[in-house]
């Protein structure tokens, strides 16, 4: 949904925000639902929430620098001629960082909206299409990321029975927050359709 037009007052502009972010927040309801993220998960989150959040540097270092090893991901941080643009790979890390550590808030519109925006902010990068990241690569990142925070979590939790459900808790909120960010990708014209 494209929230900013021409001729668009901003009584409208709101208006019209409220709604996507309305509709947004109900399309978290029913991930929610569907991956069956519940109050003990949630619980089990907030529980180790601080583990992943000290390690988020380390963490969004670790994913950025897994991505430039490989010529199809490594190519959305180059400049135009070629080598690595460190200023965008340093924004991107932060970025993730921040995501991270962001976490254990409730998972409400208000959520749905500012991961609606971060899935935005990766469909295209200073207006050019030709650099927008595919919806598979960020579908292998957070399969990534997910491989992190269980490697992680199993530093720091020694029965098993409990790392498996506290795992568990963490993947399933990273497939929601996954399956905004491919409305994201959806809505600004990129295909959240890999398959």
């Amino acid at each position: 949904m494209r929230l900013r037009s021409v001729g668009v007052n901003t009584g409208d502009e709101r208006a019209l925000r409220r709604r996507a972010t309305r509709a947004f927040g109900r399309r978290l309801a029913v991930a929610r639902a569907i991956i069956g993220y519940d109050g003990e998960d949630e619980f089990r989150v907030r529980l180790t929430h601080e583990l992943v959040a000290a390690r988020a540097d380390e963490l969004a270092t670790a994913v950025y620098g897994h991505l430039m090893k490989f010529p199809e991901t490594a190519s959305f941080f180059q400049l135009a001629h070629g080598s690595r643009d460190r200023e965008h790979i340093g924004r991107r890390i932060d970025s993730l960082t921040e995501w991270l550590a962001s976490m254990d808030g409730p998972l409400d519109e208000d959520a749905a909206a500012r991961l609606i925006d971060i899935g935005r902010a990766h469909t295209a990068r200073a207006g050019d299409p030709a650099l927008r990241v595919h919806a598979r690569y960020l579908l292998m990142t957070i399969s990534f990321v997910q491989t992190a925070v269980v490697d992680l979590l199993a530093e720091h939790i020694e029965d098993l029975r409990e790392l498996a459900m506290t795992a568990a808790a963490w993947n399933k909120l990273l497939m929601i927050h996954l399956d905004l960010f491919l409305a994201a990708c959806d809505g600004a014209g990129a295909s959240g359709h890999w398959y």
